[in-house]
């Protein structure tokens, strides 16, 4: 056995710098080396999960921080990680807005690597798998009918299935930069599919989260208009999309596919209001069956011109 299979108990984190949060936990400053990712979800087993995700992905030359030990926190689990005088993207650009448009074309670049990195069947859990745990908790959540659920869980699975590397949550508040060099932490979603299941990930967190007052902040460090600048920037360059009107078009389609993450989301942020969920909830319901609607047309139409040819 490794010294780094083995679990370090009581770490303490009160005292720890907190350098960046997302919906998977928080991660903090563990010493000048050393940074620890403390996991809102307290199951072992899925933080083990995540541990050789990020062993697997960095032997496939997925630019990842080393993972080392997992540790115990309280009654939470973390995982500490290598990271040599780093800060995560968000906390870099909040200090350095000039440095934004470098930064887009990076995590472009980033991100394109990922999607041209082929794993081999059974390495990875399939995307489509890992998102129809989001249509699970909002199920749970009971704020949801059941003809949502049912054609949540339709459109995951219409999703075409690939063998490419999937991150599962890309933004800036999971993206450390060290030396200059951008490092991805938080693998919990690691999973191989189509490159629309990141894409729709980071729009809800750079796009639809900031919406809210302080959500920039709250998941990647950045401020709103700099976190929506940098999308409109990265976006852009990862699709090559130029043309004002195409791109509209696209950012709907990810607007929609986003909501799989959204419907559970909301139930369970800090942003929201509890007082408000059930009107919310009832909004983005009513989004989802309209976008839905017009998801269906479009493949039904689609599968029409496919049996013609």
């Amino acid at each position: 056995m490794s010294k780094y299979d083995k679990i370090v108990d009581n770490i303490k984190i009160d005292d720890l710098s907190l350098i960046g949060r997302g919906a998977n936990g928080s991660v903090y400053q563990l010493d000048e080396d050393k940074i620890i990712k403390v996991y809102n979800d307290s199951s072992l087993e899925r933080i083990k999960r995540e541990k050789d995700a990020a062993r697997k992905a960095l032997i496939h030359g997925i630019p990842t921080a080393i993972s080392y030990n997992i540790a115990k926190i309280g009654d939470k689990y973390g995982i500490i990680y290598e990271c040599v005088n780093s800060q995560t993207l968000g906390q870099y650009l909040d200090k350095n807005p000039d440095k934004i448009d470098d930064a887009a074309k990076q995590m472009a670049n980033l991100l394109k690597k990922l999607h041209s990195t082929e794993f081999e069947p059974g390495v990875l859990p399939d995307a489509r798998d890992n998102l129809n745990v989001w249509a699970d908790i909002a199920e749970k959540s009971g704020y949801y009918s059941d003809e949502v659920i049912s054609k949540m869980r339709d459109l995951i699975y219409s999703i075409h299935p690939r063998n490419t590397f999937i991150h599962g949550d890309f933004h800036p508040g999971n993206i450390m930069v060290t030396n200059g060099e951008m490092l991805l932490i938080d693998m919990t979603d690691s999973s191989v599919g189509d490159p629309i299941v990141d894409l729709m990930g980071a729009y809800q967190i750079m796009k639809l989260v900031s919406q809210r007052e302080g959500g920039g902040k709250r998941y990647t460090g950045m401020s709103n208009e700099n976190l929506n600048l940098l999308w409109d920037k990265f976006i852009g360059e990862y699709t090559g999309i130029t043309d004002k009107d195409q791109m509209i078009g696209f950012e709907r389609k990810l607007k929609f596919y986003s909501l799989i993450r959204s419907l559970p989301g909301v139930t369970f942020s800090d942003l929201v209001p509890k007082d408000k969920l059930p009107f919310i909830t009832g909004e983005v319901s009513q989004a989802f069956l309209t976008g839905y609607e017009l998801f269906t047309k479009d493949r039904n139409s689609k599968e029409a011109e496919a049996e013609e040819k």
